[in-house]
């Protein structure tokens, strides 16, 4: 049967469920075309509260030069980018050790770092070795010197969010040889579509 009368200011969509699940907002429309009846939402998410941009905020309020907060710059001078301060739990706004040898043999070296219990949510932290600080590789990765190394970690300290933990990370070679061997934290960052 087709559509005779239709008042979409009589039409009460209630989005409260949809809103409070997606931290979304945004608009219904209602459309009447011919025999066809069509409902539309256009709604706008919500930015997160827990991702890069958020976090860098905190320390850079109201900032937009991308020199500063970009991901991959280091605004403090330490030679840390601001992605991997967020993985360790450094100020991107203040000088940070980042990670810090405690021991290394002819095989093998291990670093002590902070590290956040609230990392964004965009944001994932890693590790890479290498043997001339120019070619870096992940864990069991063969470089091209025929050079084979594993990383591992283990939390020595691990404290309950918003303290940071600290974590022991130790790259070992497994194949091939080499007489240096370095480690470096790393972190990429999910872009949303």
């Amino acid at each position: 049967n087709p559509i005779t009368t239709f008042d979409p200011d009589g039409f009460v969509v209630d989005d409260s469920e949809f809103a409070s699940t997606t931290g979304s907002t945004g608009t219904w429309g209602v459309t009447l075309s011919g025999d066809s009846l069509s409902v539309q939402l256009v709604y706008n998410v919500a930015a997160p509260d827990d991702d890069y941009d958020a976090w860098i905020g905190t320390f850079f309020v109201d900032e937009t030069d991308p020199n500063i907060i970009g991901f991959d710059k280091d605004p403090d001078g330490d030679g840390i980018p601001n992605g991997v301060e967020n993985f360790l739990g450094t100020d991107p706004s203040s000088s940070s050790s980042g990670l810090e040898v405690v021991s290394s043999t002819s095989t093998s070296v291990t670093a002590s770092h902070t590290q956040s219990n609230e990392i964004a949510s965009d944001v994932t932290g890693g590790y890479q070795w290498s043997t001339d600080l120019q070619e870096w590789k992940n864990s069991t990765e063969t470089n091209s010197e025929g050079v084979t190394a594993s990383i591992s970690t283990v939390i020595t300290d691990d404290q309950a969010a918003p303290a940071n933990d600290t974590v022991e990370v130790t790259a070992t070679i497994t194949g091939g040889s080499s007489t240096d061997l370095y480690l470096r934290a790393t972190a990429t960052q999910t872009l949303a579509e």
